[in-house]
């Protein structure tokens, strides 16, 4: 039997490149580069990035195993230009991408080459985000602060971050920058309030050559001569072995300065104009709206009441969301009038959603035809210090405890449940709860009933509860460099759920204890306004979000176990 032979896993490789990498006086409008096989182009208008931008993006063809850049509009005179490639250069066979690939080329005599570097990490939850934007902003003399500048032009460099959020961007002219992170997320390269994540270094920084550093210049070298001329700058992703300067002309590169190196973090702006954030019919007879910001005594109308008939209107504890529902399904379509004391007043269209059925008490019920039931039971075990919440998807409006029953452990109790929300669709069995004990909640047909008229049908909830020795616990020493300021200490599930919360303004200890087996997230935000929340960024103000910490690696808590661990804050 014939084999295939061994799977390809090179990445292309670079031949010739027309003119050569590094080139000076760039007066052409093309650049061919030729591999050593035939290559494609993924994703080129994403993955491939010209540094300083253009306004129209370049045509790629592919003419053989030589890939063509064409320019749609002229170069900037004496200007570096860099093209980053990313992972857009892959092989046709296997997909082996030519990654981190640079070319490089001047339109002037000199090839800039001072650089930068740095992390970008999301200021909430600590996490680098993908195909983020580095870069910069070329200020002008007088210009100490950065301004609106980021939203009415684009950098003067860019790079593309690593997905551990890392950068390098090089071929930087001296100047005077702003510093700045996009996620860019329409490929405009200016910056969106609240609807981009940003970062932005919030001082001027000035970049220039050492002084006993040499810019590379076309009259220091000459014809059939190689000079070794120091440069304050590297190479972003492959260096620079010559710099083509004329006919048998190289001069070599030396590139000893590293730059500064910065950390930012990004963050979405919060709008401060009260807005709805969404609305939809949830149901064919269900309907929720939004808003950005709690409203004042708000008041909901609808406007074809008549072809609609009653309807039941809920808000949640914070006044910033609706609930709507009539015991029989909408009409095709819903106008809806808001109002509230602070002058609010949207008038809103919503269209149908296919309904399924209502089914009412004493006829045959299916899934989808009832009020839905769900509990906060992961599995068939319950921490024997937490309470049976039942949560449902319509308020409830009656509960007929005579058709339910509660067994813990040998004893038939009657149950009783307390509301535990202001949209009465979070309800909580009522009930101190022993260890290892084994317990079934049974709740027959039309236990609970909603205000549209819908009934719950037979549900049973079985779990055991439990012991001292299931569950694990951690002491926290905790140290900081702000002291006097509030500090908010958050304990995480695996799934970013926070559990326990503490403040502390000095060095303390915290006690975790009575947690499941599992890994768990400490985190710790600097609450510089005392607000006790974690509060965004805003660019115009020059406000930086509020700083945060988590703590690497994951805590694992195991079962009767106690863990101490020490964490020295540094802000």
């Amino acid at each position: 039997m014939l084999g295939g032979g061994p799977k390809d896993s090179k990445a292309p490789v670079v031949l010739m490149e027309e003119p050569p990498h590094g080139s000076i006086y760039f007066k052409g409008d093309e650049i061919a580069i030729t591999f050593d096989e035939f290559v494609k182009l993924k994703d080129a208008s994403k993955n491939i990035l010209v540094s300083p931008p253009l306004k129209e993006q370049p045509d790629y063809k592919l003419r053989g195993k030589t890939l063509v850049i064409k320019f749609n509009e002229p170069l900037t005179d004496s200007t570096t230009y860099c093209v980053f490639f990313g992972d857009a250069i892959i092989d046709i066979t296997e997909g082996n991408a030519l990654s981190g690939y640079s070319y490089v080329f001047s339109t002037g005599p000199v090839i800039d080459s001072l650089n930068i570097s740095g992390t970008i990490k999301d200021a909430y939850t600590g996490l680098a985000v993908e195909n983020t934007l580095a870069g910069l902003y070329l200020l002008g003399d007088t210009l100490n602060v950065p301004d609106s500048i980021a939203m009415k032009q684009a950098p003067r460099y860019i790079t593309r971050c690593n997905k551990d959020g890392t950068f390098r961007l090089g071929y930087i002219a001296p100047g005077r920058y702003m510093v700045f992170a996009l996620n860019d997320q329409n490929g405009n390269y200016f910056y969106n309030p609240y609807s981009e994540a940003f970062a932005y270094v919030d001082s001027v920084v000035g970049l220039q050559y050492p002084v006993n550093d040499t810019i590379l210049d076309i009259n220091t070298a000459y014809t059939d001569t190689t000079k070794a001329i120091s440069l304050s700058g590297e190479a972003v992703s492959t260096p620079i072995d010559t710099i083509a300067l004329e006919a048998d002309t190289t001069v070599s590169v030396i590139p000893p300065y590293v730059g500064p190196d910065f950390h930012m973090w990004l963050f979405t702006e919060q709008d401060s104009i009260q807005r709805i954030t969404s609305k939809e019919r949830t149901e064919a007879d269900a309907i929720r709206i939004t808003y950005r910001y709690p409203l004042i005594k708000p008041r909901v109308s609808i406007l074809n009441s008549d072809s609609i008939g009653r309807v039941f209107t809920v808000f949640n504890a914070f006044s910033d969301t609706i609930y709507l529902w009539t015991p029989a399904p909408l009409c095709d379509t819903v106008h809806i009038n808001i109002t509230d004391d602070n002058g609010r007043c949207d008038t809103i269209k919503l269209l149908s959603k296919k309904h399924a059925s209502t089914v009412r008490r004493g006829r045959g019920v299916s899934q989808g035809e009832h009020l839905l039931i769900k509990s906060n039971l992961s599995g068939q075990r319950l921490p024997h210090f937490k309470k049976l919440m039942l949560l449902f998807n319509q308020p409830v409006a009656l509960i007929d405890t005579t058709r339910c029953s509660f067994v813990a452990g040998t004893d038939t109790l009657s149950p009783v449940f307390r509301q535990m929300d202001s949209t009465a669709m979070k309800f909580e069995l009522v009930y101190k709860f022993e260890q290892n004990k084994l317990h079934k909640l049974f709740t027959g047909d039309s236990t609970f009933k909603s205000i549209t008229g819908l009934y719950s049908i037979k549900s049973s909830f079985n779990f055991t509860t439990s012991t001292i020795e299931d569950l694990g616990l951690l002491r926290i020493k905790l140290t900081t460099n702000k002291p006097s300021v509030n500090h908010i200490l958050q304990w995480l599930d695996d799934k970013s759920r926070v559990l326990v919360t503490h403040s502390f303004t000095s060095d303390t200890t915290f006690t975790i204890a009575n947690q499941m087996p599992g890994k768990y997230t400490l985190k710790v935000i600097l609450d510089n306004n005392r607000n006790n929340r974690w509060d965004t960024g805003q660019y115009m103000k020059l406000i930086q979000p509020e700083a945060t910490r988590t703590k690497e690696p994951a805590i694992e808590i195991r079962a009767n176990w106690e863990l101490e661990e020490e964490w020295n804050l540094v802000f």
